[in-house]
């Protein structure tokens, strides 16, 4: 059975978080199952206590905030990838 193709706005938020992934990209046009590894595996990647902790030493609470976001991104993503594939 093929790979069902993931809708071309979907793709495009992945790229989005992941702009460096030419793996990732070439997986989301194939329609395969790995961009749910992808996914699930960046998006239980936490923020090390030691670059929170600096990033506040530093006054960077950007720096940590943005990447919490990100995850929470990449976090949905995974949920919606979840219902596509289910």
């Amino acid at each position: 059975m093929p790979n069902k193709k993931y809708p071309v706005d979907f793709q495009r938020r992945v790229i989005d978080e992941f702009p460096d992934c030419p793996d990732l990209h070439e997986a989301l046009k194939s329609g395969s199952d790995i961009v749910g590894r992808y996914l699930s595996d960046a998006s239980t990647g936490g923020i090390r206590a030691e670059d929170i902790v600096n990033a506040f030493k530093n006054n960077e609470h950007e720096k940590v905030l943005e990447q919490a976001e990100k995850m929470l991104r990449i976090r949905d993503l995974w949920k919606e990838w979840r219902t596509l594939r289910l």
